[in-house]
């Protein structure tokens, strides 16, 4: 890595680092030798967390939950909320990718109207019990492992990448098969973005989760990161209500004729 690189990525990293329960190495030459140096998102750590959270709101403990965390009351600021307020019709299909165990629907089961579809694409560990918790409770929340196994379903209104894409290491095969499905709104929410080139690192978290879990971490080039989404125009942009500044959200908008 040449010098004025690295000093920009341990810069980056510094200010990811301070982040409480978080610590950020790399970076890495790949994706494959993080993941070798770390214990991925597949740790039942992780699972078990955002679960304990989620039954805290279904049973009545907790009004919100965001990343296994509790919350006496919903977020003061919450630009998703606001947007799915205005884009979620009775008829709409809702996808959230990385969804965790319906979350979103949860925490916003009061402004979503009656008959919206909402699916959640996660790995199989978290379909499973998301698809126990979602019977238990009568949750109208439908769990995929992918987006090619939705098959033929239409068109989707919405699709939700909230916090998930630096985390998968095909994220580009991802987001092609979402546009091939047409979503009328594509809402990117707390992205990890730079100006500079991106790179790849490990995120290492102490005294979050029952046990310390690692996983490896893209940061993205903003620039090459919105070309991603081609065939769409950027409605709004902003920055993260949750997480530091170089967290940022998008609302894309299918343009017209597909330009």
């Amino acid at each position: 890595m040449h010098d004025p690189l690295r000093r920009l990525v341990r810069g980056v990293l510094a200010r990811l680092g301070a982040r409480p329960h978080s610590r950020f190495s790399g970076a890495y030459p790949d994706w494959e030798t993080a993941r070798r140096d770390s214990d991925g998102w597949d740790s039942p750590a992780v699972l078990d967390k955002v679960r304990a959270g989620v039954l805290d709101v279904l049973q009545g403990r907790s009004a919100y939950e965001r990343d296994g965390t509790s919350f006496a009351a919903l977020p003061r600021a919450d630009t998703l909320r606001r947007l799915l307020s205005r884009l979620a019709t009775a008829d709409s299909w809702i996808i959230d990718f990385g969804g965790g165990l319906g979350g979103t629907w949860i925490n916003n089961r009061d402004i979503l109207p009656p008959g919206v579809r909402f699916t959640v694409i996660e790995q199989p560990s978290f379909c499973e019990a998301g698809r126990r918790i979602a019977a238990d409770h009568g949750l109208p929340v439908q769990f995929s492992t992918s987006v090619e196994a939705l098959g033929e379903q239409g068109k989707p209104d919405v699709v939700i990448f909230s916090g998930v894409l630096s985390y998968v290491e095909d994220w580009e095969r991802i987001v092609a098969a979402v546009l091939r499905l047409e979503p009328a709104n594509i809402v990117v929410d707390r992205q990890i973005l730079t100006a500079e080139d991106g790179y790849v690192c490990t995120q290492r978290v102490t005294g979050y989760y029952a046990r310390p879990v690692s996983y490896p971490l893209r940061v993205f080039n903003e620039e090459r990161f919105v070309a991603a989404f081609a065939g769409y125009g950027i409605r709004q942009r902003w920055v993260s209500d949750f997480d530091p500044p170089d967290h940022l959200g998008f609302h894309f908008v299918k343009a017209a004729n597909g330009r």
